[in-house]
C-alpha cells in the first residue's frame, strides 16, 4: 500500500526535530502554550531595536505593572510554570532578549549601556506615578537595578534574583562536561538527558548573546563602592545579596533558575511583596 507523500514527510520532519533539538522544542512549545493562554505578543519599536514582550492584562482596572526581565541565557521554558501561575491584578510583561522571538538589535555594534534602553522602552507607556514591580534575574537584575538608580522618582520595587556583575560575571560553558557542572546550580535535581545538554550548549553559545556577554565582561555594571545603599529599601534579594558580607538573601537554597526549581516559593515571595506595596 502506498503511503500519502505529504503526511509522511511531515511526520519524518517532526521526528527529526524531536531528535535533533529537544531544548529548542521545549522553548518553542512553551512559547505556543503561553500564547494560547492569556498572554499575547506585544512588540515595541525603537530606532535601534525591536523588543518583544509577552503581556497579560489583568481583569481589573489596576494600572500597576509587573515586569519580568530574565537573564539573557534563561529559557522561556523554565519561566513558563511561573508565568502561568502568577496572580497579579495589573499588567504582566515578560521581556524577550535580543536574538529571541521578535526581539532584534538593529545597530552594527552594541555596548553594555545600550541594554539600558530595553527597560526604558518597554516601560515608556507607563505613567510616572504608576506602581512598577520588577523581577530581574542575572543580567536582567543588573539592568533593573540600573533602571532603579536612574529613575529614583518612580514607584519601583525590585525582586533581584541572583544578580551578577558586582564582582565577576558568570562565564558561559563551552563544553558539555562544563555545562553539566554548571547545570547543577541551574536545574538542581531535575534530570536532563545528554542530548538535551548538547542542544542547550548550542543555545547558550548564541553569537549575539556571546557578544553581549563580552560587553558584560568589559564594562562591569556595578561596583559595591558605587552602589547607593538607599536603593536597598526598594530591593528584595533572592539567591544572593552582593551588599552583605555573607551574601544572605531569600531562597538561598534555590538554584539560579529559581522560577523553575522553586516556583511555589518565588510565587509566595512575589505575592508577599505585591501585597506590601
Amino acid at each position: 500500500m502506498k503511503l500519502p507523500k505529504w503526511p509522511l514527510l511531515l511526520g519524518l520532519l517532526t521526528i527529526n526535530q524531536l531528535l535533533r533539538s529537544p531544548f529548542h522544542l521545549w522553548n518553542w512549545s512553551s512559547t505556543i502554550a503561553l500564547q494560547l493562554t492569556e498572554y499575547k505578543s506585544v512588540v515595541y519599536e525603537a530606532n535601534n531595536s525591536t523588543i518583544e514582550v509577552f503581556e497579560r492584562t489583568g481583569a481589573s482596572d489596576d494600572p500597576s505593572v509587573l515586569l519580568i526581565f530574565p537573564d539573557m541565557h534563561s529559557p522561556i521554558g523554565a519561566w513558563r510554570p511561573f508565568l502561568e501561575q502568577i496572580e497579579f491584578d495589573g499588567t504582566i510583561r515578560f521581556v524577550r532578549w535580543f536574538g529571541r522571538g521578535e526581539s532584534v538589535w538593529k545597530g552594527n555594534t552594541i555596548v553594555f549601556s545600550d541594554l539600558d534602553s530595553i527597560l526604558n522602552i518597554v516601560l515608556s507607556d507607563v505613567d510616572d506615578d504608576t506602581s512598577i514591580k520588577l523581577i530581574g534575574q542575572g543580567v536582567g537584575a543588573q539592568l533593573s537595578i540600573r533602571y532603579l538608580s536612574d529613575n529614583p522618582e518612580r514607584n519601583v520595587h525590585l525582586i533581584s534574583i541572583h544578580s551578577e556583575g558586582f564582582s565577576s560575571p558568570r562565564l558561559v560553558p563551552q563544553m558539555i562536561s562544563e555545562l553539566e557542572t554548571f547545570g547543577k546550580d541551574t536545574v538542581q535535581d531535575q534530570w536532563l538527558p545528554r542530548f538535551v545538554y548538547r542542544d542547550w550548549l548550542r543555545w547558550l553559545n548564541n553569537p549575539f548573546s556571546q557578544a553581549i556577554e563580552k560587553e558584560t565582561h568589559l564594562v562591569p555594571s556595578f561596583k559595591i563602592s558605587d552602589f547607593d545603599s538607599r536603593l536597598s529599601k526598594q530591593i528584595t534579594w533572592v539567591g544572593s545579596n552582593p551588599l552583605s558580607e555573607d551574601q544572605s538573601a531569600a531562597l538561598q537554597d534555590c538554584s539560579f533558575e529559581t522560577q523553575w526549581t522553586c516556583t511555589a516559593e518565588l510565587l509566595a515571595l512575589v505575592r508577599k511583596g505585591v501585597s506590601q506595596q
